[in-house]
């Protein structure tokens, strides 16, 4: 099976605070910035550091109706969210019934139970070591690229 990291997340309360720390001490300017998953639980705003192939993305929620990361940021507060895993499409029904067959708890975009077929799933950071991992297809990530910028 053919994966790659595409970024590791930080999720932030204030992204201008976070960002501070790249700029001024790492001399560092984002090379994107976006707004995701709008209307969904999960939505965001983030900025995301490219190095080569991989990105260091800070994300905050976007707004109160972010319940996710709200929650997260209540619970956990600030720190790693999570890693993105890039997967081909044709692996992608594969990975999904690997955790599944582990018992690793699997929810798409929404938060609902995550299903065959799906192109970007998240595992629960209780099924993962305490952090939640992320696997998305090319196809994917250009579609959210797309829809976020």
């Amino acid at each position: 099976m053919k994966i790659s990291i595409d970024h590791v997340c930080i999720l932030v309360k204030d992204i201008r605070e976070a960002s501070g720390f790249y700029r001024d001490i790492l001399g560092l300017e984002p090379t994107e910035e976006f707004e995701g998953l709008r209307g969904t639980p999960g939505a965001s705003r983030g900025v995301m550091y490219r190095f080569g192939d991989v990105g260091l993305e800070l994300m905050a929620p976007a707004g109160p109706d972010s319940i996710l990361l709200n929650r997260s940021l209540e619970k956990r507060g600030e720190g790693l969210h999570h890693y993105c895993f890039l997967v081909d499409e044709d692996e992608m029904d594969t990975v999904i019934r690997k955790c599944q067959a582990a018992g690793i708890r699997l929810v798409d975009n929404s938060g609902e139970v995550a299903k065959l077929g799906e192109s970007s799933v998240w595992t629960h950071p209780r099924s993962t070591h305490g952090t939640a991992i992320q696997f998305m297809t090319k196809g994917a990530l250009a579609d959210f690229r797309e829809r976020a910028y």
